[in-house]
């Protein structure tokens, strides 16, 4: 099932064309009018036991207009048994619920394979001034039907206007020579993050990539069970007697000491050093995760490394290192704290030191146990049924055969 924009022109088309990350074949709806649009998939997950019954509200529309002339001349509350018209047969169940949604693509993307690519000898790595009809003819390979896209004088003049974003040009001639610029790309692709970030990730995004990873770890805290007077206390809530809380992790530094005072209780602390806020840090983090999800999307395989050395650089336009030195903290104080729990938690693990013979002894007892369960797997239903019967005052079929055995009669 497709869901696609209103009021699209009679000339619009569904065409292949190769996707700019991976350059595999693409369904794409091309309108000459309103330009290019992708088909994103939504569908439920596979463990959902779900269908669709889909029915046109044209259809039940004309029904009803057609019962109600149906039932003219006849009395109020009367209404005429009708049989089930061809238009409400036409319904249909979908077993596989999923749908493809028409979203706008920008032309850039399309073109962005073209622009990019770079020979593999060092020689001619460096890129050459090209027109707009040879980046066009390298797309044409992969994209059967890119050429009928250009036909269009509004697809054509969008796609002009966007390549002119991102390239220097030079005029040869009458014509004009195009050369893909990284720092321009980078620049539109850091405009387009600032988009999404503005208008607010989505929320599974948000909190798996924004809010799990920018959360301070905590450490639950410890309690003696011989003293009933004492509660555990829930995380990110500190205990009303400072001189009880003993943190696992306390080392000899005051440092140490306040980080793991501040892990314990779940609040943390400004550094006087000038680490920025939570907001601040926060916004970093989704003008990222955005700027990732479109390279990750829509920039090709090859090019994607130089996109993100230029970020990792000190010449990036948005400085990531403070988000950087944040998350590493972070992660420093994950790893602490997996090791505090490890270490101290002696509940649900046997003793490190314990005694070799005894460790033996306890492998032999699940030894013979094993050989047990192998053994009684292995009898027969006979067997099993004859260990039930009652031999109490009945011999042994050896005392039939020993020396104290009756002699036969001659």
């Amino acid at each position: 099932m497709l869901v696609l924009p209103t009021e699209l022109s009679s000339d619009s088309r569904i065409c292949t064309l190769a996707h700019p990350r991976t350059g595999k074949p693409s369904r794409y709806l091309f309108d000459p009018e309103k330009g290019i649009y992708e088909f994103t998939r939504i569908a439920a997950p596979k463990s959902a036991c779900r269908s669709w019954l889909i029915h046109s509200r044209h259809a039940q529309a004309k029904t009803g207009v057609q019962s109600n002339s149906n039932n003219q001349g006849r009395e109020p509350g009367l209404a005429q048994e009708t049989t089930p018209t061809e238009n409400e047969a036409s319904a249909q169940v979908i077993s596989k619920p999923e749908m493809l949604v028409a979203t706008h693509v920008d032309p850039l993307f399309l073109v962005l394979p073209a622009l990019c690519n770079q020979t593999s000898s060092k020689e001619n790595s460096k890129r050459m001034f090209l027109s707009l009809d040879d980046y066009t003819d390298k797309l044409e390979a992969g994209s059967k039907h890119f050429r009928t896209l250009l036909r269009s004088e509004t697809i054509k003049s969008e796609l002009l206007s966007r390549v002119n974003a991102v390239c220097d040009t030079v005029e040869a001639g009458d014509e004009r020579m195009y050369r893909l610029n990284d720092g321009k790309l980078l620049q539109e692709l850091l405009s387009k993050a600032e988009s999404v970030k503005a208008s607010g990730l989505a929320a599974s995004m948000e909190n798996h990539f924004v809010q799990k990873a920018l959360k301070v770890p905590v450490i639950g805290l410890q309690l003696d069970d011989n003293d009933p007077s004492e509660t555990p206390t829930s995380q990110g809530e500190a205990q009303s007697d400072p001189p009880a809380i003993e943190s696992q992790m306390s080392t000899a530094t005051s440092a140490s000491s306040s980080s793991a005072v501040s892990m314990a209780t779940g609040i943390t602390t400004p550094d006087v050093e000038g680490i920025p806020a939570k907001d601040e840090l926060e916004s970093l983090l989704r003008l990222r995760v955005a700027l990732r999800f479109i390279i990750l999307s829509y920039v090709p395989q090859s090019y994607a490394a130089t996109l993100n050395s230029m970020l990792a650089s000190d010449e990036s336009p948005v400085n990531f290192k403070p988000l950087d030195d944040h998350l590493e903290y972070l992660a420093r104080l994950r790893a602490e704290a997996l090791a505090s729990r490890s270490f101290g938690d002696f509940s649900r693990k046997r003793n490190t030191y314990e005694d070799d013979d005894l460790a033996e002894a306890r492998a032999e007892k699940k030894r013979k146990k094993e050989d047990d369960e192998k053994k009684k797997k292995a009898e027969s239903k006979a067997t099993r049924d004859l260990k039930k019967v009652d031999v109490k005052g009945m011999k042994k079929m050896s005392d039939f055969f020993g020396k104290g055995a009756v002699p036969r009669k001659k």
